[in-house]
C-alpha cells in the first residue's frame, strides 16, 4: 500500500505494474448539490475531472488544481494546487478541500463590479492571498482582503495585510530620487559612478562608457545594461559572491563594483532596457544624497508626509518577516542567494533572491491601501502628479510568490497584491494580462 500526501489528507492506493494511474476526485467542505471540478496537469497535457468522472493519467509528476465553486451566492475556494508523484497502476482518491473564500473590508457601490470580478479571478486562479485598494482624490473607495495568510487557511487576509511589492518598489525609489533632485542635493545629469566614488574590483577594466551614465538614465532604464543579453545581477548574485569570495549575499556596493567590470550592452541613454541594476544604483545615490540609509530617506521624504505607515523593508526568510505578512506561494525551488556556497535546494520564494540587497529595486512590503495612496499622488515614474490629472500609468511587479499591480486611470489609483505570481497551472501571462484587463474593464 502506498500513502501519498495531499494537502492535509492522505491518499491510499494499490499499484499494479504496467497500468496507468487513475485520479478520483473527492471534494470536501462543499454544500450538498455543489458540483466542483478540477484540472490535472501532467507533462505536456491537462485533463478535467469531476467526482463523477475520474481520469486516467500517465505516471510521473502531476499538479491537481481545483476550480472555485459559487453556491447560493458564496464562493468556495479549493486548497492550493497539489503536486504529486504517481506511479503506474495507482488509483488515487484525492481529497480536495474547499472553504468559503474569506473576504473582508469595504468597497464603494460603484466599484462592486470590479470587486466581484477580482473575487472570481482569485478563485479561478487559486490565489491563496490577495488585497485590493482603490483611492481617488485622497479618498479610499475600496480596501479589500481575500483569502488566507497561511497554507492551512486558518488566518484570513485583512485589507491592511502587508505584502511584497516586488518592482512596484521602483516608483517609490524614483519619487525619492526626484525629491532629492528638487531639494538640490543632486541633479538629473549627475554622473552616477563618479558621484558614488566606487572603484572596480581589482584587475577589472571598466567600460569607458560607464562615466556617462547619469541619474536620469537610471530613472528611465537607459543606463546601458540589458539583462536579456547578459544577466541580472539583482537576482543572480551567486557569481558575484564567488568572485568576491563571500559566504553571504553581496551588498549593493559590491554588486556595483562587480558590474563596473562588465561591458555595457548599449550606449548610455540610447536604448530602453528594463534594469533592476539601475534601481539598485539609485538606492545608493539616494543614500549618498540624503546622508542616511535608503529606508530612512524614504521615510522622511515620502512615507511620513503621506502617512504611509505600512511601507517598510521586506525580509527574505520566513523567520525574519513581518508576522502579518502572508506565506508566499510558489512551486519553484532554487539554490539560495543568501548562502551562495550552499548546494541545498530551497523554495524560491524563501531565499531564492535577496530582498535586503534589492531593497531599492524590489524589496519593500506594504498594504495595498498605502500603495494606492501613494499612486494617487505619484505616477509609475515617480513624478508627483495627482491621478485626477488623467492619463494611464501603471507598474507591475513579480517575484516567486508575488504579483503586484499599481494602476492609474480615469482618476483612480488601483492596487492589487497577490501572494502568487503564476496562475494555478503555471501561466504567468494570464495573471499579468488578466489582472490589468480586469481593472481597466471594470473601472467606472
Amino acid at each position: 500500500m502506498l500513502m501519498v500526501a495531499c494537502g492535509s489528507s492522505s491518499l491510499e492506493s494499490s499499484a499494479t505494474p504496467g497500468q496507468a494511474a487513475q485520479i478520483v476526485l473527492r471534494p470536501q467542505g462543499l454544500p450538498a448539490g455543489a458540483t466542483p471540478s478540477a484540472t490535472v496537469r501532467t507533462s505536456g497535457y491537462s485533463q478535467q475531472l469531476t467526482p463523477q468522472t475520474p481520469v486516467t493519467v500517465r505516471s510521473g509528476q502531476l499538479t491537481l488544481v481545483g476550480t472555485s465553486v459559487v453556491w447560493n451566492g458564496t464562493r468556495y475556494q479549493a486548497q492550493p494546487p497539489t503536486h504529486l508523484e504517481v506511479r503506474q497502476g495507482q488509483t488515487l482518491p484525492v481529497d480536495l478541500n474547499y472553504l468559503p473564500l474569506a473576504v473582508s473590508g469595504r468597497v464603494d457601490s460603484a466599484l462592486q463590479p470590479l470587486d466581484m470580478a477580482l473575487q472570481e479571478f482569485v478563485g479561478q486562479h487559486n490565489i491563496p492571498a490577495a488585497t485590493l485598494a482603490i483611492v481617488r482624490n485622497g479618498q479610499v473607495l475600496a480596501e479589500r482582503g481575500y483569502g488566507w495568510l497561511d497554507p492551512n487557511r486558518t488566518r484570513a487576509v485583512s485589507p491592511q495585510t502587508p505584502m511584497r511589492l516586488a518592482s512596484v518598489t521602483k516608483p517609490f525609489t524614483a519619487a525619492l530620487v526626484r525629491k532629492l533632485i528638487a531639494q538640490g542635493k543632486l541633479q538629473a545629469s549627475t554622473p552616477v559612478f563618479a558621484y558614488l566614488g566606487l572603484a572596480p574590483l581589482q584587475g577589472d577594466t571598466p567600460d569607458p562608457r560607464l562615466s556617462s551614465i547619469t541619474v536620469e538614465h537610471l530613472l528611465n532604464h537607459r543606463g546601458g545594461w540589458n539583462r536579456e543579453l547578459s544577466f541580472d545581477p539583482a537576482t543572480d548574485t551567486r557569481p558575484i559572491a564567488k568572485r568576491l569570495g563571500l559566504s553571504r549575499t553581496p551588498t549593493p556596493q559590491e554588486i556595483a563594483r562587480y558590474m563596473m567590470g562588465q561591458p555595457l550592452q548599449h550606449a548610455p541613454g540610447s536604448t530602453y532596457a528594463y534594469s533592476n541594476l539601475g534601481y539598485i544604483l539609485l538606492g545608493l545615490v539616494a543614500e549618498k544624497a540624503s546622508g542616511t540609509t535608503y529606508a530612512s530617506a524614504l521615510q522622511s521624504n515620502l512615507l511620513a508626509p503621506l502617512h504611509l505607515s505600512s511601507v517598510q523593508p521586506g525580509r527574505s526568510l520566513p523567520a525574519d518577516r513581518n508576522p502579518n505578512e502572508p506565506f508566499y506561494s510558489d512551486p519553484g525551488t532554487c539554490l539560495s542567494e543568501l548562502a551562495p556556497n550552499s548546494t541545498q535546494i530551497i523554495p524560491c520564494a524563501d531565499g531564492g533572491f535577496s530582498l535586503e540587497t534589492g531593497l531599492a529595486n524590489g524589496g519593500l512590503i506594504a498594504s495595498a491601501t498605502d500603495v494606492a495612496r501613494f499612486f494617487d499622488r505619484y505616477t509609475a515614474q515617480g513624478i508627483e502628479q495627482p491621478a485626477s490629472a488623467g492619463g494611464v500609468s501603471y507598474h507591475t511587479g513579480a517575484l516567486a510568490g508575488t504579483f503586484t499591480l499599481a494602476y492609474r486611470s480615469r482618476g483612480y489609483a488601483v492596487v492589487v497584491l497577490f501572494n502568487q505570481r503564476r496562475a494555478a497551472l503555471g501561466d504567468d501571462v494570464s495573471i499579468y494580462d488578466g489582472v490589468r484587463n480586469l481593472v481597466e474593464s471594470k473601472l467606472p
